[in-house]
């Protein structure tokens, strides 16, 4: 096959995977069923059907870091600029926060615990291995949330995007082998304090940015700004995602800069909230594209060998009995208001597929594999979907932002 077919074939393909992403976002919402899991489907059945016709089949695997790291991004920088701080919303968010990091650490250590009892590796491996299982990704809890109360949505959209930021961060210091608890503890509460403050000054910057910029296409420049700080804050190990996630929230919550004078000198706040409009739009269609292709790629790359193994389906439904457990328990104990169905949203996904890819190779253990990732997956996503399906629909009533 010559260079012109193959490119042909590429653009073919790359055109229905697109066209077909679309056609499930629309029908999702009546099914009820998480487009990733169709997304999956359809990339594994690309992959049968290029076997079938002996074309061949190329490793694209090595996109899947990057296309989740710029799909992570998007979808908190979208989940964020939703969001208003309101004393309700603050009330919520503190919920969130207590739920997200409570059931990581609890989750990471009772998973950390079974892979040590059935691979009988270290305790550090197991470590690095547990925590991509005990994140909830944003990817999937966020759409799930359209039939949800304004609260109880806003309870999904804080929880999944707090546990992402924590999760990464700690991931992070585990993989980078500090001392014991106190170093932990100091690291993240250094880390923390210095994202705070730089996401304030970034923040401030970019908003006067946009103000003064007179082109149109605003919204791929301040993306790659963004990217840019992002990679930075990595490379000195700080929770980047952290930054994100305070830049969208402060863009939609720019009444607040009203509070300095100063910056109201500086900042035409009207014109904020008119570009705001855009910028939503334009991150929507770039997640919706981004997360499209990582999802199609991720169910290309599987093999099923690695999934049809009892030692593998065993430790997948373990590990997804313990997920839902000590959710089912916490809540019932700590968070009855949210119980039904927040308890049953926490699907794992993008961000426990990133973090999977980025285990030291001297860390690996023969236990977890793809196939593990894959599995726990796709029964989480499910599991979300059957308590989405009993949940009447909410209807839709307009969030005033106030100044309180």
């Amino acid at each position: 096959m010559n260079a012109d077919s193959t490119l042909a074939i590429g653009i073919l393909i790359a055109s229905l995977v697109v066209i077909f992403s679309y056609l499930l976002d629309i029908f999702s919402h009546r099914i009820r069923i998480p487009s990733v899991l169709l997304l999956m489907g359809f990339g594994m059945g690309i992959n049968i059907l290029l076997v079938a016709s002996g074309v061949g089949v190329p490793n694209f695997s090595k996109m899947l870091p990057f296309l989740g790291t710029i799909g992570l991004i998007l979808i908190v920088l979208e989940a964020s600029m939703h969001l208003y701080l309101t004393k309700e919303a603050l009330g919520v968010m503190s919920k969130a926060a207590i739920s997200a990091g409570s059931l990581l650490l609890l989750t990471t250590l009772v998973v950390m615990s079974l892979l040590h009892a059935v691979s009988g590796a270290s305790l550090h491996s197991c470590l690095i291995n547990a925590i991509p299982f005990a994140v909830i990704s944003s990817a999937m809890a966020i759409p799930s949330t359209q039939n949800l109360s304004p609260e109880k949505k806003e309870f999904v959209i804080y929880e999944s995007t707090i546990s992402d930021i924590l999760g990464i961060l700690f991931f992070t210091l585990a993989s980078s082998n500090l001392g014991g608890v106190d170093d932990w503890v100091l690291g993240i509460s250094k880390s923390i304090l210095i994202t705070i403050f730089f996401s304030f000054v970034f923040t401030v910057g970019l908003v006067w940015l946009v103000t003064k910029l007179r082109n149109h296409v605003k919204f791929f420049l301040i993306l790659f700004l963004l990217l840019l700080v992002y990679s930075l804050a990595k490379l000195f190990h700080l929770p980047a995602l952290l930054l994100v996630f305070l830049f969208g929230l402060a863009l939609n919550n720019t009444f607040l800069l009203n509070r300095w004078e100063w910056l109201r000198k500086q900042i035409d706040l009207v014109k904020v909230q008119e570009d705001l409009k855009y910028m939503q739009v334009s991150a929507t269609e770039s997640t919706f594209l981004v997360r499209t292709f990582f999802f199609v790629i991720f169910g290309y790359s599987l093999q099923w060998s690695l999934i049809l193994k009892w030692q593998v389906i065993i430790l997948s439904f373990a590990i997804v009995a313990v997920i839902f457990g000590l959710r089912f328990v916490f809540f019932k104990l700590f968070a009855k208001k949210h119980l039904f169905p927040e308890f049953l949203i926490a699907p794992r996904g993008l961000i426990t597929v990133l973090l999977f890819y980025s285990i030291p190779p001297e860390m690996e253990i023969l236990a977890v594999n793809l196939g593990s990732v894959f599995l726990v997956v796709v029964v989480t996503a499910m599991v979300m979907a059957a308590g989405t399906w009993k949940t009447p629909k909410e209807p839709e009533t307009p969030v005033v932002a106030t100044k309180d």
